[in-house]
């Protein structure tokens, strides 16, 4: 049987055909292809930018009488009410009050009478006028005859109480829940409002509250105690009758 010849032609279209499904493989193969025919496929633009937040808390305080005791520490109690009792001449009384301070930043604490009239706490409600009881006592020329009105603790004019020879109504601060905030320079080294741990208080007497300087700072935030004691007394011609009078606390937030 004769083998069958190829034309010329027939053999260059085999090679055409070869070699285009070499070619084609070969793109296909190195990703050629893909880079060449595939669809284009368009990336998503960005940007950024940043914003900047803030905020400022303010200052808050709330203050309250978180207790108070009557003369000789009878009948402690949380009302807002002490009592000195009966009075002999010459021979001292005491009360005490605990303020609460609840801030969230550091304050300080200001101590003043609330009656008008000059240099007096305590008044008769009758005539308050012409009977009362002088915060400064009666002899404030002489060392320890009385309290001295408070110009804060920086130049203190707090002094002793000379039992029998003081007389009028001063104030102490005795005791801070932090302790390193009483200034035993303005105050003294007492540990008590009464008895013989407050002998070593120092006293004053109560400025007008409107212009009743600093008596304490504290160090710290959140919830704070202080303490002030008040010792009361009058010579043999104070007037036989009742007294009364308000002190006001002020507590406020330091700058």
């Amino acid at each position: 049987m004769d083998t069958p010849t190829r034309s010329p032609k027939e053999f260059a279209v085999v090679a055409v055909i070869g070699f285009a499904l070499f070619f084609g493989w070969s793109l296909y193969d190195s990703g050629l292809y893909q880079a060449l025919f595939r669809p284009v496929t368009v990336s998503a633009a960005s940007s950024s930018s940043t914003a900047t937040l803030s905020v400022t808390v303010g200052s808050n305080i709330t203050l309250t009488i978180d207790g108070t005791c009557d003369n000789g520490k009878t009948n402690c109690d949380s009302n807002a009410s002490a009592s000195f009792g009966t009075l002999t001449a010459l021979t001292s009384n005491n009360a005490n009050t605990r303020v609460k301070f609840v801030a969230n930043d550091t304050a300080t604490l200001a101590i003043g009478r609330k009656r008008a009239i000059s240099n007096v706490t305590l008044a008769s409600d009758a005539s308050p006028a012409s009977i009362n009881i002088s915060d400064l006592g009666s002899g404030t020329g002489t060392a320890n005859a009385g309290p001295k009105a408070f110009t804060g603790c920086s130049s203190p004019v707090t002094a002793a109480w000379s039992e029998g020879v003081s007389t009028g109504l001063g104030y102490t601060v005795w005791a801070t829940s932090t302790g390193g905030d009483k200034s035993a320079g303005c105050w003294g080294t007492g540990t008590d409002f009464t008895g013989g741990s407050a002998a070593g208080n120092l006293y004053a007497a109560l400025q007008a509250s409107s212009s009743a300087s600093t008596a304490l700072t504290t160090s710290v935030t959140g919830t704070y105690y202080a303490s002030i004691g008040y010792r009361l007394a009058v010579t043999a011609t104070q007037a036989a009758t009742t007294y009364t009078g308000n002190v006001i606390y002020t507590g406020t937030t330091t700058p």
